[in-house]
Parts: C-alpha cells; structure tokens; sequence
C-alpha cells in the first residue's frame, strides 16, 4: 500500500505534535509493509528535492510566499498532480487550506483519508471566505480521524461530517527516547534543582504560557519553559514586568537526553493551553511516560482526554492564572499524591496512548477507506 502525507511542517525543518505524529505514523505502517511519503513546505530550500529518511520518502518544496500563517508554495501546486498519481490513498493533515485547494481544483481522483488536528480558531474573518472549500474537502474524504471524543463532540465543523469520523488516539513510542544519563541529570540538578513545574512545547498564543508566568507572581513557585517560538519575546517582557525573571528559565529547544533529565526533577508538567488550537497536546503523552503530574486546562479537547481531573492530575480553567497558581499549590503541598497522579498518567499512556495501538488503528483505518480486509 502506498501511502502519501500532507502537511505543510515537518522535520527536520520545524520539531512540534504534528511532525511527530506524521513520523510514527510513519514507522509503525511501515512495519506493515506501507510505503509511506510525506509532502512538505520548507523555508530552507530554493528548490525541490527528495530525502530519504528512516520512516518515509520526503518530498520538500520551496516556500513561494505566507498568508495568515499560511504557506504557499507554487512549484509544490504544479507537481502535487504528479506526486499522488501512483499513491492507493491519501492522508491529509488538516489544517492546511493548500491541500484543499490543491486536490479540489486539482481535480484529484486519488481516494483520501483526513487527519482532523485542529478547528481554524484565530483566522476569523479568513475563514469564513475558506469555509465553503473547507466543507466540500472534508466531505470527500473517505475517513475523518479524530483523536479525542472530546473533539469530535464538540467540533462545529465536524458535526457536519459525523459519519465520516473515526476515533484514532495519537500515541508515542516509548523507545524513542533514552534512558536517563547520569551525568547530565547532574547538570541540570546542578543548574535547576528540582521541584520547578516543567513545560514544554512551541512557544505559540495558544498555549497560555502569559497566564503561567501570571500564576506565579507573589509566589516561589519556578517555571522551566522548554521549547522556542514566535511568543518568546513577550514572555521574556511579561516575565520582567511581573518581576520574576528569576523564578522563569527559558531553556530555548532541548534534546530528549536533555528533557528526561527535567522530566525527572521536575514537580509537575504544566500545560496551559487556553484555546482550542491545542487539539491534543503530544507533550502531555511525552511527560506521562515519564510518570509526571499533569496539569492543564479545560477547553473541551483532546487534553482532557489524555489529562484525567483527580486521577493523573488537575485539569483546570483555561486562562486563569488563579486556577493554574491552586494547581501547583496542590501539587507542592501533596508530593505523594502527586508522586501517585504521575504513576498513573503513565498506566495511562500504556493503556490508550502507545504508537503501536495509534499505527494499529491508522492501519485498519486505511483498509476500511480502500475496502481491504486484514
């Protein structure tokens, strides 16, 4: 089975949930004799070219130009036909308004499979002139894959397309990342300490990383933001105007060597997030390996569904920075119960969560939108 992805990140350009997801995906189809290709946007090349990776064919093209976080590429639009002509199935990760455009103006015949990652929350008035495009895409699709109940619930425009939508829990493989080397845990014990509350991600305006740093004003409470991004800048000013620049350490992008270490001597892993544009929260699987104490917040998405209120942490109001302060006060004063809540995030993660339960399902879902048996 030859399969085709579409995205407009991914490695080695741009690290985040998505790209992630896109490569195990990769890895554990390709177990199952799936040939997999991923077609990609890149702001480093000036023109095409294919790579070959270890869990796919990468096919990257030029970015031409940006509109509304959204980029474009017309040497990509004149191949795309080319491209999917030999694939058995399609997989788009939505949101990317080009791969509608491409394969309904395209007149592309190819059967297709869509990865629901997000609503458009932020493009408000954009979207509305998009929605049109947006539902004779979705509504061609074979299979609408959904990660999270809560999602598929509470989606407006999902709610248009129910019968084509399909549960698929995002997963991780724990074997991806290393054992804990001994010599850097001592690094970062030496630089850190241990009992701060751990973030980590892309520093975007959903992620509710101002209302974080609000949360620990007139406290001791230390935050280590792991990760880079285009909201970087304000959170360093926010950090000064509140005056905690000290209790705030921003570690810029870290490799999983480094991150085990801070998922070990943290407290707790705090996940902010305040909109819907955090559909999931790849993080909050990667700290539950590491049996961390989860906190995020309640915006009706796959968070909730990976973060259990009471059983594997605190799942709080979103953009309440005193919600997020009685979280850590919580997890401060009770370090059993938190040391507990982490032990079972991670029974968790073994239960629903794995890459291998998330290829499994990916798989079984490509044969029901071709019609094969197993």
């Amino acid at each position: 089975m030859k399969v085709v992805h579409v995205f407009k990140t991914y490695y080695p350009d741009t690290y985040g949930g998505m790209e992630e997801t896109i490569r195990q995906l990769c890895l554990q189809t390709s177990q199952h004799g799936v040939s997999n290709t991923v077609i990609t946007l890149s702001n480093r090349i000036k023109e095409s070219e294919t790579l070959e990776r270890p869990e796919c064919r990468l096919v990257r093209f030029p970015v031409t130009f940006d509109i509304a976080s959204t980029p474009c590429s017309f040497s990509l639009m004149y191949a795309f036909r080319n491209l999917v002509a030999d694939a058995d199935l399609i997989h788009y990760h939505f949101p990317w308004p080009v791969s509608d455009l491409m394969h309904v103006f395209g007149r592309i015949r190819t059967p297709y499979i869509v990865t629901y990652q997000s609503d458009i929350v932020k493009q408000k008035v954009l979207k509305r002139f998009y929605s049109p495009l947006k539902h004779k895409f979705l509504a061609g699709a074979k299979l609408i894959t959904v990660a999270s109940p809560q999602y598929m619930g509470n989606s407006k425009v999902l709610s248009r397309h129910k019968g084509l939508c399909r549960l698929m829990p995002l997963g991780l493989d724990e074997m991806s990342y290393p054992a804990i080397d001994e010599n850097r845990l001592q690094h970062w014990k030496d630089r850190l300490g241990s009992g701060f509350f751990l973030f980590v991600g892309v520093l975007r305006y959903y992620k509710g990383l101002t209302y974080l740093i609000r949360a620990i004003a007139g406290t001791k409470f230390r935050i280590v933001i792991v990760g880079d991004g285009p909201l970087k800048d304000d959170l360093y000013t926010e950090a000064r105007r509140l005056e905690v620049q000290n209790q705030v350490i921003f570690t810029g992008f870290l490799s999983n060597e480094d991150k085990v270490c801070l998922y070990s001597l943290s407290a707790a892993f705090i996940f902010p997030s305040h909109l819907r544009s955090e559909a999931y929260g790849i993080s909050l699987l990667e700290a539950a390996i590491f049996q961390s104490c989860l906190i995020s917040c309640e915006i009706n998405t796959g968070t909730s569904h990976i973060n259990k209120h009471g059983e594997t942490g605190f799942v709080v109001e979103p953009a309440s920075p005193d919600a997020l302060r009685s979280a850590m006060e919580h997890v401060s004063s009770s370090p059993n119960r938190a040391r507990e809540m982490g032990k079972a995030a991670r029974k968790r993660f073994e239960t629903h969560f794995t890459a291998k339960q998330m290829g499994e399902t990916c798989l079984n879902l490509y044969r029901e939108a071709l019609k094969l048996k197993p």
